[in-house]
């Protein structure tokens, strides 16, 4: 059987001798995810203006860095550096001193995963 969440989906295999069910978390705003990878998600609302929600799941604790990069690669804003706990986070970035443009946000742990999306703001 399986339980669609939105755009997740929970297995439940079972065979003899075998038994698998994967780790889910929610949170306080019942947001459910599958703990077994990394996860970025993409920034709400994009374009946005003066605030974005920038979320993603750990699977594990670790130290997170999410900062704001300019096209330039310029490092414009640290939202979060430090350890964190697995599961769910949500970010709100207020960019009210920030001029219009195109930036990327980086999350960044301690066990070498990467990931960037972009994000725009228009005033």
């Amino acid at each position: 059987w399986y339980v669609c969440l939105g755009h997740l989906f929970l297995y439940h295999f079972a065979q003899e001798n075998y038994a698998f069910k994967p780790t889910s978390v929610a949170n306080d705003k019942n947001h459910y995810s599958i703990l077994t990878d990394f996860l970025l998600n993409q920034n709400y609302p994009n374009p946005f203006n003066p605030r974005s929600v920038i979320s993603y799941n750990l699977p594990m604790d670790t130290h997170v860095e999410l900062s704001i990069y300019n096209r330039l690669g310029q490092e414009v804003a640290v939202l979060v550096s430090g350890k964190q706990t697995a599961g769910y986070h949500e970010v709100v970035w207020d960019a009210s001193g920030i001029s219009s443009g195109v930036y990327f946000y980086r999350l960044k742990t301690n066990t070498g995963l990467i990931q960037t999306r972009k994000l725009i703001l228009l005033k």
